[in-house]
């Protein structure tokens, strides 16, 4: 099984060029629009890493801090 990096981000472009990069070095991706869907990702399979769309737009720094102090998001992951 190849190994799962999920991205989040509400910019189709981004998720789209960054998955067909990642694919083509053998990971498979899975898209995410907000943390309760990264996390409840990481319940259901082994995530290898997270990619976080951090834009001045969105909210995603503030989320950063809220995975890290997660139990299921693994610490390296980040």
């Amino acid at each position: 099984m190849k190994p799962l990096i999920v991205i989040c981000s509400h910019d189709a472009e981004f998720y789209l060029i960054l998955s067909h990069v990642l694919a083509v070095d053998g990971f498979t991706s899975a898209l995410a629009s907000n943390v309760d869907e990264i996390l409840h990702m990481t319940t259901e399979t082994p995530v290898h890493a997270l990619v976080l769309d951090c834009r001045p737009d969105n909210d995603m720094v503030q989320s950063c801090s809220r995975l890290t102090q997660d139990a299921r998001t693994p610490p390296w992951s980040l």
